[in-house]
């Protein structure tokens, strides 16, 4: 899923927007050339849709040039349901897709 994502680092104060490129119950990966460092806490605001998840999050890994893997923690309770709903349009799509691609056998 690509969604536009602001990451706020509170001890750095420091903030930027990037791109989501997978995401899922647990967390994200974002697309960044300069990560944060692992293990930064951070919070994060992904937007898509019109809808929006807030969560808190721990960078948990990180790759110089490519982005960072971020794990969710304690995310705000009524935007849980939004990333919930995001993942089920996820599966859906998917299992659309490869519907469509399996052939389909005449006897």
């Amino acid at each position: 899923m690509v969604a536009e994502v602001e990451v706020f680092d509170p001890i750095q104060q420091t903030r930027f927007t990037a791109r989501t490129v997978e995401i899922g119950a647990n967390g994200c990966y974002v697309r960044v050339d300069t990560p944060l460092q692992r293990n930064t806490v951070i919070q994060v605001q992904i937007k898509r849709d019109g809808g929006t998840f807030k969560s808190w999050g721990r960078v948990a890994h990180a790759q110089e040039g490519s982005g960072m893997g971020i794990a969710f923690f304690r995310p705000e309770p009524n935007h849980e349901k939004t990333l919930r709903g995001w993942i089920v349009d996820l599966e859906t799509e998917e299992k659309r897709r490869v519907t469509d691609q399996v052939p389909v056998q005449k006897i």
